[in-house]
């Protein structure tokens, strides 16, 4: 039969999902991880820098009212400087901003932020311009003119920063919704993974030991003697169907020879019977001859009145000789046949033997694939303890930036909530790590577990082997008595030959005495030494036939052990 799809192929489509599955879920959470690592960059990155650089904005424009007050009270030029560099820095802080906002509102709030600093910088130069007049004149151009600019300019860059706070809760909500999608994708992922492995597992378990320990309980019975009729379930295209097929066929023809064994041997211990009988008759007769002989040679006149019954009783001695040859011939064909079938069934049994063997390397190669697996979830494993490793720094990392962001004060809150979010992000991931290294875990021991049973299966087939063993040797034994029981039939078959031959002189002898009453005293010696000879064959006959039969019923007995 072809195998559509053998045992190593099933094996190793079953590890191949396997490790297809795990390798899918670890590529899954590496992504979600990377989106989310991705998105908090963002966030850092875009965001806070913003919010940061708002709140810096609010600053310098709080500076620049100050040194404004200073140069009014004090004249001091420094106060100059300072005004100046506080508007530079909040142009520079601008400038930084452009590129990372993205939306509509807050780019117009950047735009009028630009245009509330370049009005302040004219009129800071135009204040400056009026250095002779005096304090009351200044602070009242300063107050009409520059201290409204600026607080327009800090009430823009709060809005701004408010704005870029709430755009950070959003893209928090945002990860964190995304944080527990991954996590239930993982378990999903991880939890169909065990099931499909499971379930492979399980299905060639099942569908792998079932008929082999049905053929190893078999086989036990058969070198027990059992050949009845039996059947064994299995609907697979595979290695263990063809050795189902070919361990059926062997019974079959191991009943067949039995049958056809045990019927030679009927027939064989019958002929022993007949030849026994016949062999019986022949020494009678051949005893009787040698009495009339001896009478015929004290008187002639008698031989001639029993000269008749000589002739009958020697064809009637040819007629059992003739079937005495037919029975050895008989024996002879019937003893072959069986030596023929018993080495048939040997070279059967030693067939499926090797089938066998075939199996169990098989069977080997599959310990060998699930230990492969085995060391490949211990591989996964070490890579959720890498991952985990990974969260355990990110915590650290995140720790710090907690500490740093509290010594920033209030301008680190953004920074704070970052922090805590992946802190909190880290957590759960090292949780799913442990979960994968529990999940991993459990396939290990399902992989050591298949293992075992792979190394039971192997043991029964050993067994299994071994009691084929017996069987062959059993029909060596068969096979030895045959050939030993077509030897002595062949001996017989000969013998009866040469009986035959000597009846027929015998016989020719008697007639001859018959036709010549005459000469009969004259060959008296010469009948009575044939009638000797004739009757010392008729008594090698008998043992023969004697010895033919005691193998007949040793025959029996074996065949007897065999239940059919």
């Amino acid at each position: 039969m072809t195998i559509k799809f053998g045992l190593k192929a099933k094996l190793l489509s079953a590890a191949g999902i396997t490790v297809v599955a795990m390798a899918i879920s670890i590529i899954v959470l590496y992504w979600n991880m990377t989106t989310i690592d991705r998105s908090y960059r963002n966030l850092i990155d875009l965001h806070a820098d913003v919010l940061m650089d708002a709140r810096e904005v609010q600053v310098h424009a709080t500076q620049v009212n100050g040194s404004i007050r200073d140069f009014i009270l004090t004249k001091d030029p420094e106060a100059v400087n300072k005004v100046n560099n506080a508007l530079e820095n909040i142009n520079r802080l601008l400038s930084q901003m452009r590129p990372k906002i993205s939306q509509a509102e807050d780019q117009e709030l950047l735009r009028q932020l630009a245009d509330l600093n370049a009005t302040l910088s004219s009129r800071v130069q135009e204040f400056f311009k009026m250095t002779q007049a005096d304090g009351a004149t200044l602070l009242k151009h300063a107050s009409d003119n520059i201290f409204p600019v600026a607080r327009d300019l800090r009430s823009k860059s709060d809005q701004l920063a408010n704005d870029q706070h709430k755009l950070m809760e959003e893209a928090v909500q945002k990860n964190t919704v995304a944080v527990r999608t991954a996590e239930w994708t993982s378990l999903i992922i991880t939890a169909v993974i065990v099931l499909v492995a499971l379930g492979l597992a399980y299905v060639l378990a099942t569908r792998m030991s079932k008929p082999l320990i049905a053929l190893a309980d078999v086989s036990s019975r058969m070198a027990a003697g059992d050949l009845s009729p039996w059947s064994v379930e299995y609907r697979g295209r595979d290695e263990i169907r063809n050795l189902i097929e070919s361990f059926l066929k062997t019974a079959g023809h191991l009943r067949e020879l039995l049958r056809t064994t045990a019927e030679s041997a009927r027939q064989v211990a019958a002929s022993s019977e007949d030849l026994s009988a016949a062999a019986e008759q022949s020494a009678q007769a051949a005893r009787q001859i040698a009495e009339a002989i001896q009478d015929v040679a004290k008187n002639a006149e008698t031989q001639n009145q029993t000269s008749g019954e000589n002739v009958r009783a020697m064809n009637e001695i040819a007629r059992s000789t003739g079937q005495v040859a037919e029975s050895a011939s008989s024996v002879y064909a019937s003893a072959r046949e069986s030596a023929e079938k018993a080495g048939a069934g040997r070279e059967a049994i030693a067939r499926f033997a090797e089938r066998m063997r075939t199996v169990s390397e098989t069977v080997r190669r599959s310990d060998k694939v699930i230990i492969d697996l085995e060391q490949q979830s211990a591989e996964i494993g070490r890579i959720a303890e890498l991952i985990g490793s990974i969260a355990g720094q990110t915590n650290l990392l995140a720790l710090n930036a907690s500490i740093e962001a509290a010594r920033a004060g209030v301008n680190g809150r953004g920074f704070a909530v970052v922090a805590g979010e992946i802190k909190k992000l880290a957590s759960q991931a090292e949780e799913a790590v442990k979960q994968v290294s529990e999940i991993v875990e459990h396939i290990q021991r399902g992989a050591s577990g298949a293992v075992k049973a792979m190394r039971d299966i192997d043991a029964e087939l050993e067994d299994s082997i071994r009691s084929m063993q017996e069987l062959q040797n059993a029909f060596e034994s068969i096979l030895e008595a045959a050939r030993t029981t077509e030897a002595h039939a062949e001996d017989l078959s000969a013998v009866s030959q040469q009986i035959a031959a000597g009846t027929e002189e015998v016989t020719a002898s008697v007639e001859e005495i018959a036709r010549l009453a005459e000469q009969s005293a004259a060959n008296a010696e010469e009948v009575s030494a044939a009638a000797e000879e004739q009757l010392a064959s008729m008594e090698e006959i008998a043992s023969s036939a004697d010895s033919l039969r005691e193998m007949s019923r040793q025959l029996n007995e074996m065949v007897a052990r065999f239940k059919f």
